[in-house]
């Protein structure tokens, strides 16, 4: 009996791993015109490759197990002495349907991509069985090519005080994209306890495809504005920002980190809040801008 045990996630940059949750995994032995030392010891970016639909049918008859990653990215697969698995290499491939944060619709169809070659190496237990765990993270590269396959764009970041770097919890950043006669709001998301946020958004929020759209290709040019819950001001950055180098035609996956003067009054760690009031969570259902507002973003509810 043989055990396969794993992990998978992907990078949106170096320190900003995502767990990539209900993905399809599928297990292929090798072909007879494939070559098991070159495809183990291949690098990254050689054993990567997105598969056509006649790829994946030919693929067919070499497939060994299937199965799927649950919501931290954690698989496992058995082989017991009737399913014909030896303990040699294979082929781990990837069907993918969604994306983390995906806010729009990607592909008609899943798409599947070649992830690498493994030999596994079995380690054997008192129970004469071999169990062998293998955690992986695809490089952001390739990951964030995915990601843009999927039409899913995101922005991973910190706030933190400029003069200690000690980082700033409970604020409020904004996302936007200066254009040329319009600049489009992206989106926003609120610093966790370490300071980190989120913003995820698609091509669709800066490429509307209107007649005033006068940039149709690229990616966003990114400037931000950080702010408190009841929507004070700690940082605005000039529209021009986005025009610099290092934020000028961003790709599907961009990291930042940003910094205030000074931490908001009374404010030395995240302020406690309730996140969930019902069936709305406080961070997307409940429009507290303009301050005092607190109704619900949906129905108009009142929130007090």
């Amino acid at each position: 009996m043989y055990h396969f045990r794993g992990r998978l996630c992907g990078r949106i940059c170096a320190d900003c791993p995502e767990d990539l949750a209900d993905v399809t995994i599928r297990l292929y032995a090798l072909r007879d015109d494939q070559n098991a030392l070159r495809l183990a010891t291949a690098s990254e970016k050689q054993g990567f490759s997105q598969l056509k639909p006649a790829q994946v049918n030919q693929k067919k008859a070499s497939l060994i197990a299937e199965g799927k990653t649950d919501g931290t990215g954690a698989f496992g697969f058995e082989f017991d002495p009737d399913s014909g698995y030896d303990g040699g290499p294979f082929e781990v491939d990837l069907v993918i349907g969604r994306v983390p944060g995906q806010t729009s619709d990607g592909p008609a169809k899943p798409l599947q991509f070649t992830l690498t070659t493994l030999q596994p190496q079995w380690r054997e237990t008192n129970d004469n069985a071999f169990v062998w765990a293998w955690q992986y993270c695809i490089p952001h590269r390739l990951w964030c090519l995915i990601r843009g396959l999927f039409g899913a764009w995101t922005i991973c970041g910190t706030v933190e005080l400029c003069e200690t770097g000690q980082a700033v919890g409970g604020v409020r950043v904004r996302a936007f994209d200066r254009d040329w006669l319009q600049d489009d709001p992206l989106g926003d998301g609120i610093t966790d306890g370490s300071g980190r946020f989120r913003i995820d958004y698609s091509a669709a929020d800066f490429r509307p495809g209107t007649f005033i759209d006068v940039e149709l290709f690229g990616g966003p040019d990114l400037y931000f504005q950080v702010e408190t819950l009841g929507g004070v001001p700690l940082l605005v950055e000039p529209a021009a920002r986005g025009r610099d180098p290092d934020r000028e035609n961003v790709g599907p996956c961009f990291c930042v980190d940003l910094c205030i003067d000074e931490m908001p009054d009374g404010q030395t760690e995240p302020p406690p809040v309730f996140l969930r009031i019902g069936g709305f969570d406080y961070a997307t259902d409940i429009d507290s801008l303009p301050a005092g507002t607190g109704l619900t973003t949906t129905s108009g509810r009142a929130f007090f």
